[in-house]
């Protein structure tokens, strides 16, 4: 089993209450549940921070007391469709493990296990047992839009095919092109 902890855009190279607590997050439930790994998903999301979300997930975590070899950094994600590609990706290249659980804020829950299931397919048990709360404004968000958005993205993808989604990914979506993938083999 593994926990999967979601990034979230810096605003510096230090990181920030809400990711801090995607973080804390995460090193409870790997505790609770424990996991094989930490991984640590999200790339340089922010032009103006010259540090991937990963690294300074990572960082903090150590902190905390993880070790260091618990933690696989996946640093390529620049969104949630991202966390999920890369992360089966990292997960199938070192771990072995069916098992997955997503830490993340609540209001993302949803759209995560969402993405997630369908990057993963049927042979992956998915959830979050848990989230974190960031009190974040619902007004600020739009989940239904992103889910309904994250739906189209998905609708010609065939559960768990990473082939599929990583085609769809450099034809149908902005944060991605085929550089991105120039060093993957066939998925």
């Amino acid at each position: 089993m593994v926990v999967i902890v979601l990034g979230n855009r810096l605003n510096s190279t230090e990181i920030h209450e809400h990711l801090r607590g995607r973080v804390d997050l995460g090193i409870r439930l790997a505790q609770e549940l424990d996991s094989e790994a930490l991984v640590m998903t999200g790339g340089q999301t922010n032009p103006d921070v010259d540090t991937t979300e990963s690294e300074v997930m990572q960082e903090y975590a150590v902190k905390r007391g993880v070790d260091p070899s618990n933690i696989l950094v996946e640093p390529r994600a620049k969104d949630t469709i991202g966390n999920a590609y890369f992360s089966r990706r990292a997960i199938e290249q070192h771990l072995n493990t069916t098992t997955v659980r997503i830490a993340t804020s609540c209001y993302h829950v949803a759209r995560a296990v969402y993405i997630f299931e369908h990057c993963f397919g049927d042979d992956y048990d998915i959830s979050a047992p848990d989230c974190y709360d960031p009190n974040v404004s619902t007004e600020e968000l739009d989940e239904d839009r992103s889910i309904s958005l994250n739906r189209q993205f998905f609708a010609p993808v065939e559960l768990g095919d990473l082939a599929a989604v990583r085609d769809r990914m450099v034809e149908a979506h902005s944060l991605y092109d085929a550089s991105d993938f120039a060093d993957e083999r066939d998925a």
